[in-house]
């Protein structure tokens, strides 16, 4: 059977790669051709350009092109990519038996770099089948109006499932339709024969922006008592001991694995802490809010952070791993059923 991926497969981002690398070797495992179907928004792309353009400071420049250059190779290296596609229309031309549309927030029809595009709604091409995994609206909320036309294509496919319970909520609300919650692709596979050689230590990670300052004087405080370095990984923070931002998305992987502990605000940051059952602490911002809320909750994680009085508390809970594992192996299963008979 030939499969297509249809997703955010083309930002330098590491959450973002690792999903569709994720999902993409899962469903090789079940015995499918598959291939990433090589489509973006032609807008998304310009800005794209257009933000690391705009950057005045040379160094910071360099540094951001040195980081395309290693996403741009780990594409090309680990994804099995379809020819670059000039418009959504093209996919058609491919015969795929069928299209999976995600992960990750393909349906935020708000997103100030993409904004809609109907093609990951699964409109304007045809394939035998045409489902949704672990699909998600991202921060949008049911007060925000999508576009006419989300109805109607959502309501079109052969099989839908999303990532999160507003998007859930969402699909309801548009068509009647009860959407399974169904667990973020990089659960679904074993990343470790990637993995580089163990990182020196000890030290911690700090994973993401919208940091409050106050939360991180406590971060810093934290690191300094237990005589821990503080690493920012991604994305650059003044107070930090050191940056890190030009690694392969396996390098990403193999430094939050060894950490002692992860500071984080991302999705991908948490759900990696998990997999790697490492101690962490996420601050909660309006934009992931939706993401992660869902995901928390079914495995029992309780780690959010939103005012600095909060971490104190939070930094000192140990996480009964045990019991989270138990439930994220019914998590996996019930993904795994559920993407199986979608498909065949």
């Amino acid at each position: 059977m030939r499969l297509g991926i249809l997703t955010f497969h083309h930002g330098f981002n590491y959450g973002g790669f690792l999903q569709v690398y994720a999902l993409q070797e899962y469903l090789t495992s079940l015995g499918c051709d598959v291939q990433v179907i090589n489509y973006a928004n032609r807008r998304h792309l310009r800005r794209k350009m257009r933000n690391i353009m705009r950057l005045n400071h040379p160094l910071r420049f360099l540094k951001e092109v040195k980081r395309m250059m290693v996403f741009v190779k780990a594409h090309r290296t680990y994804l099995d990519c379809t020819e670059r596609l000039r418009s959504c229309s093209d996919i058609s031309k491919l015969g795929f038996d069928a299209v999976v549309l995600g992960s990750d927030e393909i349906w935020n029809f708000n997103n100030m770099m993409f904004g809609y595009d109907p093609c990951y709604f699964g409109t304007g091409f045809k394939a035998g089948r045409i489902i949704a995994y672990a699909a998600s609206f991202g921060p949008r909320n049911l007060h925000e109006r999508p576009p006419e036309q989300v109805s109607l294509a959502l309501s079109c496919l052969d099989a839908i499932s999303v990532r999160d319970y507003n998007s859930q909520v969402f699909v309801n609300r548009l068509t009647g339709r009860d959407a399974p919650l169904v667990a973020d692709p990089t659960f679904l596979v074993d990343f470790e024969e990637k993995l580089p050689a163990r990182q020196p230590g000890p030290y911690a990670i700090l994973y993401g922006g919208d940091l409050e300052p106050r939360v991180f004087t406590k971060i810093r405080a934290y690191t300094r008592a237990h005589r821990l370095k503080l690493i920012a990984l991604g994305y650059p923070h003044p107070g930090c001991d050191m940056t890190l931002e030009s690694m392969t998305p396996f390098q990403f992987l193999g430094w939050l694995k060894n950490a002692r502990i992860v500071f984080t605000g991302m999705f991908h940051g948490s759900v990696f802490s998990i997999l790697y059952r490492r101690p962490f602490v996420f601050w909660m911002n309006a934009y992931r809010k939706n993401k992660v809320d869902h995901m928390f909750k079914r495995i029992g994680i309780h780690r959010v952070v939103s005012t600095e009085d909060e971490f104190d508390c939070i930094v000192n809970q140990e996480i009964d791993y045990e019991t989270v594992f138990s439930e994220i192996g019914n998590y996996i299963n019930e993904s795994k059923e559920y993407i199986q008979n979608a498909i065949f």
